[in-house]
């Protein structure tokens, strides 16, 4: 049997729904320029150009496996950096747009799929942390939104879902310390 659940725009007319929704669409546009202009006049700290020059100067397993545990970070931003600078070759002159991509999908998973009410997904997406913390400061913690608000996702799924939470999950704790707390805490709540 299937179970049911209650959508955020079930109680509304098709009408108002679609609003709802534009309003949404609208947000995250709003939210997503502003970042990104944001991050055109940012200029990189040493932290940002830090990870940028271990996964650009290392090969991959050494860069792992032995010069990470001098730099006391998980490995997910790395290994994220990695390809992109060997495989792709992207200048350094982006990194600052590369974690704003993923604080954008952060934001979009938080406006459209997070299991919170409306106005507490647009005030948590509008704050300092989201806008600029997390999105125009290039560091690992800009995967943070994204997995976390995924992981969020898929707990309220359930166990149909259970895979991808624990994947989900899997990647959070590897972006930093309060993303392995969030993971655990999430984890010990699972059921």
């Amino acid at each position: 049997m299937h179970k049911f659940r209650w959508t955020s725009t079930q109680f509304y007319s098709p009408r108002l729904a679609s609003i709802l929704r534009l309003l949404d669409l609208s947000l995250l546009a709003s939210l997503a320029s502003l970042v990104l202009y944001t991050v055109s006049k940012h200029e990189s700290w040493s932290d940002e150009a830090q990870a940028w020059l271990i996964a650009r100067d290392m090969p991959y397993a050494r860069m792992i496996f032995s010069e990470l545990r001098y730099e006391g970070h998980p490995v997910l931003w790395y290994t994220v950096l990695w390809p992109l600078i060997h495989w792709f070759t992207v200048p350094y002159q982006y990194l600052g747009y590369i974690g704003a991509t993923f604080a954008i999908s952060g934001l979009a998973v938080l406006i459209f799929l997070a299991p919170f009410p409306r106005l507490a997904r647009y005030l948590v997406a509008s704050s300092f942390f989201l806008i600029y913390q997390y999105s125009v400061v290039a560091r690992s913690y800009n995967l943070l939104p994204l997995l976390g608000f995924l992981a969020a996702y898929f707990f309220r799924e359930g166990l149909p879902r259970v895979i991808l939470f624990a994947l989900t999950v899997a990647l959070l704790i590897q972006i930093s310390v309060h993303g392995a707390l969030l993971g655990i805490v999430l984890c010990g709540f699972y059921g």
